[in-house]
């Protein structure tokens, strides 16, 4: 069996324990500013939808799809997925006054 953060996506039904994993391997990875967990999303659009510089677009299957050069790590995406299939690597901090 192939170790879960060599796999290359995860599924709707693993284990939220499973589901961190994944985004964590691929966080430390660090290739990408937003992961989306194509077999966890449930392509409702919604980050598509809340994402206030429209860096994100849907595929033909209606899975997210992250411009990385608009994208402004701002995590709203994140925020907003009601099924925790994406996950915003570096957000920006925020400035205190």
């Amino acid at each position: 069996m192939v170790e879960l953060a060599q796999r290359e996506e995860i599924e709707y039904g693993d284990s939220p324990s499973k589901v961190i994993e994944w985004f964590n391997a691929r966080l430390e990875e660090g290739t990408s500013k937003v992961y989306v967990a194509r077999g966890w999303c449930k392509r409702c659009g919604i980050c598509v939808t809340f994402c206030p510089v429209k860096a994100l677009d849907r595929d033909s299957d209606g899975v997210p799809v992250v411009f990385e050069d608009a994208c402004i790590s701002c995590g709203t995406c994140e925020i907003m997925c009601p099924d925790y299939a994406i996950v915003v690597s570096g957000l920006k901090a925020k400035q205190g006054k």
